[in-house]
Parts: structure tokens; sequence; C-alpha cells
């Protein structure tokens, strides 16, 4: 079973790219191969990922080490299995400083921890930094991850939804704030979320993905104004619209990756589906407006609708 299938894409320098589907659909898997976080019994097979002119699937063990947190970090979805219960929110983020500053002392180590949980805008960083994590809310432990994610000031962020379980207030303020400290450091971002508005607000790209593939990829403002594939149109139909009595779901579910529907595997699912979808996987096409899109309404550039 492959849970992700030929993804490629390309998060440009200071940029954000934006990876949406249902659950299920491989984005999480996608961010932590970038990683080589897979854990067993999942491994990465094949494929490359190149950063900074190197394939990061050729590092070994201690030098993709070097590379994770010091030049890509992630922000995982759950803060309270990413800090360590057992030590501290001060010494977790010490540790962190010290690691990419060697010859730091320990005054100006406990200042720049400070100075970070400042910046995060989490007030009272003296009492912050001395708790442990289970004594803090949710959304000052995502704080601290995104301080922690960025101190090292990356050059790649990758948020896998960030805002999960948090309530919309902390979730605003926790898009403001990343969006903040991208525009001040320069780092590009690779967004995980199935929520679309978010894409809207903190992508320049977005990446539509669907068991295990990216069926359409295309600038933020084209996926919301032309979508083309058909799952997109219909994620788009499900958000709710000030108005609608109703939420339009999307009939059927993702299907099981270890036994996926031949040919298009949205097909079952799909009101336009045709004879060929069933029995050919359609290739991810590069359509006339730049975009790209893995549908058999679009079989090549040339056919493509003008849009």
């Amino acid at each position: 079973m492959k849970a992700v299938d030929g993804v490629n894409f390309t998060v440009k320098r200071a940029s954000a790219l934006g990876i949406v589907g249902e659950t299920g659909s491989g984005k999480t898997v996608t961010a932590l191969s970038v990683l080589r976080l897979i854990q067993e019994p999942g491994k990465i097979v094949g494929g490359t990922v190149n950063f900074e002119g190197r394939d990061l699937m050729s590092l070994s063990e201690q030098e993709i080490r070097e590379v994770r947190g010091r030049e890509i970090s992630m922000i995982f979805q759950d803060p309270n299995t990413s800090l360590n219960p057992a030590f501290r929110v001060g010494d977790q983020i010490s540790e962190l400083i010290a690691r990419f500053n060697k010859e730091i002392r320990t005054g100006d180590v406990n200042r720049e921890a400070a100075s970070w949980l400042q910046a995060v805008g989490i007030p009272d960083e003296k009492r912050r930094l001395a708790s442990y994590p289970h004594e803090l809310s949710g959304g000052t432990k995502q704080r601290i991850m995104i301080a922690m994610a960025l101190l090292s000031k990356p050059k790649l962020l990758i948020a896998d939804e960030p805002t999960t379980s948090l309530d919309v207030t902390v979730q605003a303020q926790i898009l403001a704030l990343i969006q903040k400290l991208k525009a001040e450091i320069g780092t590009s971002l690779l967004l995980i979320t199935h929520n679309l508005g978010v894409v809207a607000e903190m992508c320049d790209e977005v990446a539509i993905m669907y068991a295990g593939k990216i069926v359409e990829q295309s600038p933020v403002h084209d996926i919301f104004t032309h979508p083309k594939h058909p799952y997109t149109k219909m994620l788009l139909e499900a958000v709710p619209k000030p108005g609608r009595k109703r939420l339009i779901p999307i009939p059927g579910t993702v299907p099981n990756l270890i036994n996926t529907p031949p040919g298009c595997a949205f097909h079952p699912r799909c009101p336009r589906a045709m004879d060929v979808c069933s029995k050919q996987v359609p290739s991810l096409t590069k359509m006339g407006d730049g975009s790209f899109v893995a549908c058999h309404l679009y079989p090549d550039e040339e056919n493509a609708p003008k849009v």
C-alpha cells in the first residue's frame, strides 16, 4: 500500500503552498516524508526531496538531523503530544537554542527563550517558562510550538494543521502570528490543512490531494475562481456559506488505500465520471493557464478549455 504516490510540488522561496484534502488523503504523510519522519512499519521507497541543492533522501541520518529544526522546521497537529510532559517549557526551548548556538551563555539562553515567548504573544513569559505543558492551555502550547519551530529562523516551515482543536479566536491569532513571523523572517511555508478559508488567507498556491495523489494545483486565486477537477469543485461546494440552509456533502468516502478503485480513485464519487475513469489513471497535466489537473475531462493542454 502506498499512502502517497507520485506527489510532485515546489515551494518557492518566501512563498506559501497549501495542501488540501479530506482526512486520509495523504497530507500528513507527505509532510512527514519531507523530513524523513515516517515511522515503522511505514517507509519511503522512492523519490527525491530537493532542498537547497541537496536531495534529502540521500543524506545520512546525522546529516538529516542537522536539517531538521535548523533549516526545515515543522509544527505538528497536536501540541499535547509534541511537548515533553516531563520537562518544563523553558528547559525544552533552551535545549533547542543551545543546539543551534553552542557558544551561547546560559543567561543569554534564558533571555532568548523569554523573547521568543514574547514574539509569539505569550504574556508573563517567566512564569510560562517555568510551567510544565499540562499547566498550559492548548492555544498557549501551540504558540510555544510555533516559537520552537521558528527560533532557528528556518528556510522552510511545515505547518501540519496548526490550528486543529483550537477555538476560532485562537485560530485567527495563530494564523496571523505565522503570517507575521513568516514575513519578518522570510521563511517559506508548506501549510497542511483541510480548511479552504485558511488557504485563501495564507497561501500563494494550493495543491488538492486525493487518495495519495495531487489532483489539481494552481495559484490560490484560480482554485476559487476557476476550479477544474470535480473533486476541487465539490470541496468548494461543501464549504458553509452565508444564507445557505444546509451543507452540500461529497457523497461516499475516501477509499481505503489498501484497495483503491481502478483508474481514477475519485471516479466512484464523481458526478462526471466516464467509462475511461474506471480504467485509466489520469496524469497530472499542465493547462494553458499554468495550472495542473489530473482528470480525463482535461486530456491535454491543447484540448483544455480556455479560462
